[in-house]
């Protein structure tokens, strides 16, 4: 399903209208999972791949947002300053409660403000899991400040990704409650290379969150 959603965390504090995709599962929902997307991506990767209707499939609410930056998006175009604001908005707007995030690339400019904003001990409130493919702004918080996040991670990336990829899982590796997960033969956007195999770490980790 495929509606519209609204946002209050722009420059002028405007509201923005923001594409989303729903995948819901039969009965009731097991947990709430909201997948971001990189640059030259959209949320209309995340059902091409099958990946929402996968999770749906196990019984998780799945939803997909287009981001307002990325090339591909149908969200309004506008320019975010308080990313951490507009992702808490859209949650808030879309009633997910405490999701699995999963952040490849570009995305990471929304996540990792958004997990880092509300002290260590809150953020379970805010998130269940994360779930990193190769995200940027790793390098914005210190080994430190991960060091006292306390949901599980688990951190995809691909063997070829020598762009992003390196120092990402390097940063990413201070979580304290983690596991690293390498798709051989693997680019940036390694879910889009090795499908299956993505598909089968991200449904054994949700399985893991909320069991």
């Amino acid at each position: 399903m495929t509606q519209r959603a609204s946002s209050q965390g722009m420059s002028k504090g405007d509201p923005v209208s923001i594409l989303t995709q729903k995948a819901s599962p039969q009965g009731s929902s097991k947990g709430d999972v909201l997948f971001l997307h990189g640059q030259a991506f959209s949320s209309q990767t995340w059902v091409d791949l099958k990946t929402l209707q996968i999770v749906a499939g196990l019984g998780y609410n799945a939803v997909a947002i287009d981001l307002p930056n990325g090339s591909k998006s149908k969200s309004d175009k506008v320019n975010v300053k308080d990313k951490n604001k507009f992702l808490e908005d859209v949650i808030k707007e879309l009633k997910i409660r405490a999701p699995v995030i999963i952040s490849p690339s570009m995305s990471g400019s929304f996540s990792l403000p958004y997990l880092f904003h509300m002290a260590p001990d809150k953020v379970k409130e805010r998130m269940s899991g994360f779930v990193p493919v190769a995200p940027i702004s790793t390098e914005d918080f210190t080994p430190e400040q991960y060091k006292q996040i306390t949901i599980p991670v688990a951190i995809v990336y691909g063997e070829n990704d020598k762009t992003i990829g390196p120092e990402s899982v390097k940063n990413l590796s201070n979580f304290p409650s983690k596991e690293l997960h390498e798709l051989k033969g693997a680019g940036h956007p390694a879910y889009m290379d090795k499908p299956e195999e993505w598909h089968k770490i991200l449904t054994d980790f949700l399985k893991k969150v909320y069991s």
